[in-house]
Formats: structure tokens, sequence, C-alpha cells
């Protein structure tokens, strides 16, 4: 299951217009990540990692990515910098022709949604291998934030976090690809379209920024089995592991099949960090199960793995990570 009702239809029209869609595909493809290396997702939503000649090409990959939060895999935040600025409207896309802002990151703009179902969109360009905290603040306005997160290719994931009125939504991103992103500002009441309930005005205001995470990868050894619990429902684990030779490797997430079973829908993506190239990402393992993984030849090198979780309705949020090499 994926949180394609959290971008909007007017949304969805932006990204079309620069060539992505509303919501992350489960399946598809990333360019090879290691020299030889091949990763494939199970069963039906499965994102797969093709060999790792240049010139792999990216298709429409699942998932992945990370949301904000205190997770298993070590503390979430940013560090503070970068210049804070005013946003400038027009900027709502498609129902703007087209007319967005900017931000830089780090960096920071200050607005608010003006007028009932508005939508703030700023692009910024992040390179792959580096990780932000983005942070929507609404300061103790009237605001109820929702941010998402989306590659304006729509080769990579979007991702997506709500915060109540007056509070902070926040996104932990791990960038899988170089590219220019959309950074988008919301009142959560308004999403989805179909249930609006036309918050917008000048006393909506708030802080959107992006700061460098400051938040630590949690090591694993292969194989290994690691039980998390993810802080809430936009929130992600982070962990790392390292081989010193071509070794093959299953990469699962267990909630639903652990001897406990929990209600998190997972998503699951591997990225290698000696290289900062995009492995794969895996949402659902089958039709049948929601948990996730991923399986192949790896080559010698340091690797991320990021869990989070796909549903709006999830609450146990226990999994447990299991690494293994037949």
């Amino acid at each position: 299951m994926k949180r394609a009702q959290l971008i909007s239809n007017a949304l969805c029209c932006l990204l079309i217009a620069c060539g992505a869609n509303d919501t992350p595909a489960d399946g598809g493809s990333a360019g090879g990540a290691t020299a030889g290396g091949a990763a494939s997702g199970g069963g039906a939503g499965g994102g797969s990692a093709g060999g790792a000649t240049a010139g792999g090409a990216a298709g429409g990959a699942s998932a992945g990515g990370s949301a904000g939060g205190a997770t298993a895999g070590g503390s979430a935040g940013g560090s503070a910098g970068g210049t804070v600025g005013t946003e400038v409207e027009p900027n709502s896309g498609a129902p703007d022709g087209g007319q967005l802002d900017s931000i830089t990151a780090p960096g920071a703009k200050q607005g608010a949604v003006g007028t009932a179902n508005d939508i703030d969109i700023f692009t910024v360009m992040l390179t792959a291998g580096t990780r932000w905290t983005w942070s929507l603040a609404s300061n103790g306005s009237v605001l109820a934030p929702h941010l998402a997160v989306s590659e304006v290719a729509n080769t990579a994931p979007a991702l997506v976090s709500r915060g109540a009125a007056g509070g902070t939504a926040s996104i932990e991103q791990l960038v899988l690809k170089t590219g220019t992103y959309a950074v988008i500002v919301r009142d959560s009441r308004n999403v989805p379209a179909s249930t609006t309930q036309n918050a917008g005005s000048a006393a909506h205001t708030y802080t959107v920024s992006g700061a460098a995470s400051v938040r630590a990868p949690m090591p694993v050894a292969v194989p290994s089995t690691t039980p998390g619990t993810l802080a809430n429902r936009y929130a992600s684990a982070l962990y790392a592991f390292a081989l010193t030779s071509s070794t093959a490797v299953t990469v699962n997430v267990r909630a639903k099949a652990k001897a406990t079973p929990s209600d998190m829908d997972s998503r699951l993506t591997l990225f290698a960090k000696s290289t900062n190239q995009w492995v794969g990402t895996n949402d659902d393992l089958s039709g049948a199960s929601t948990d996730s993984k991923l399986s192949g030849t790896l080559t010698p090198g340091d690797y991320w793995v990021v869990v989070d979780n796909v549903s709006e309705t999830s609450n146990d949020l226990s999994f447990e990570l299991v690494i293994t090499s037949p």
C-alpha cells in the first residue's frame, strides 16, 4: 500500500507537467549500483537493481527513502545553516502555469498557505548520498503541516509527513539520485483533495527548512537479525553493513511475518554508500505480503539500509531486519 492519497490532484498536475506522477511506483529498477552487483525485489511491487555497468538506466523505482523522527537507526536531526528567505508567489505549479519557488539546502523559507487549498512548491538540487532533514514548522500558527519531498524526474521515491495544527512535520531524506527535487507545503486538512476542509489564510504561516542530517546509521552484521520499532508512521530506521568480498545477500523486513506480527506496511531501500549509488527498493514482498525483501550479489563496500512505513493506519510499527548470506 502506498500513500497516493497524500499528494493532491493539483500537485499531481504539477508533477506530471514536470515528468512525474503523484506517487512512487511499487516496482521498476534502479541503475546498477555496484560493480557487477545485482539485487532484486521479491514478488509484486519489488524494486530491483541491475548490474553495475555504467549507463545502467534508472527505471520507475519504488517508494523508499526515510521520513523524519527518532528511529532504531539513531536519533534524527539536522545541523542549521544556509539562507532564510520569504516565499515568492505564485508557486503552486500547474495551477499557476507551472510557477515554482526555490529553496537552498541548507536553507529555509518563510511563508503562508495563504488561501484555501493553497500549495507552495520549492525546488532544490540535491546530490546522491547526502542526507537532509526537512522540517515544516507552523511555529504555533493555525497551520496543520503537510510536507512532501519528490524528485521531479520521478525515478526516486516521494516522501511525506504530517503534523497536528500548530506543530511540525519532518522528513529525513537519504538522497538516492542526484537531481532536482520539489519540497511541497500544504495544510494536512486539505489532503486528500476529495475531503478537503479548504484550510488556508494569512494566519496559516510556516517556516520550511532543510538542514544536513546528523543521524548516524546503526551498524549491523551479515548475517544478523535486528529488532526495531519506528517512532511514528513517518519515521524511518537507518542501518549500515560492510562487505569485504562479493557476497550473495538477502535483506528482509519482517513485520507481518515475525513471531508477533505488527500491522506495519514496510518499505526497504538498499544504497551503496561506497559509490553513492542506489541499489534498489522493495515495497511489498508479494501480492499477499506487505513485508519487504531485496536479494542479490553485492560487491565489496559499505551499504546503507533504510526501513520505513507506507501505511496511514499502522499502529504497531515494530519489525525485524533480517540479513542473510546463503
